[in-house]
């Protein structure tokens, strides 16, 4: 991912004319562009909203289910919360329905209960950005 920030970094200075030593967040920022770190994300948790909505193919619907405590617990009141996968490796836990029920658990609730597609990217882009 190194590598692609600074690809992005040389296409900010590039597209303002700028020098090699130019500070590229702040022109990234001016872009409205997302750093890829948070672009990643972004590209993630819309698979899952859409896979929640049923939006995707079923291949990818599949891989998520919400989590349902077996007793009354604090989290029993947020219905989107996703079943988090544990693996007993890193590779395991860097797979992708690891890491997006991860991420989709972390979003507050007014994000994840988006009404469309449309609204959520757009929340979804002001919280990461």
């Amino acid at each position: 991912m190194i590598r692609l920030q600074r690809l992005q970094n040389k296409a900010a200075r590039v597209i303002y004319a700028l020098g090699r030593w130019t500070e590229a967040a702040s022109l990234i920022t001016k872009l409205h562009w997302l750093p890829i770190a948070q672009r990643v994300s972004y590209k993630i948790l819309l698979y899952v909203y859409k896979a929640l909505n049923d939006q995707s193919p079923a291949y990818i619907t599949q891989l998520f289910s919400y989590y349902v405590p077996g007793r009354p617990l604090r989290s029993s009141n947020d219905p989107s919360r996703l079943v988090v996968h544990r693996y007993n490796s890193v590779a395991g836990e860097r797979r992708f329905t690891a890491t997006a029920a991860k991420a989709w658990n972390n979003l507050p609730l007014h994000i994840r209960g988006a009404t469309s597609t449309n609204t959520f990217k757009k929340l979804l882009k002001t919280h990461l950005f």
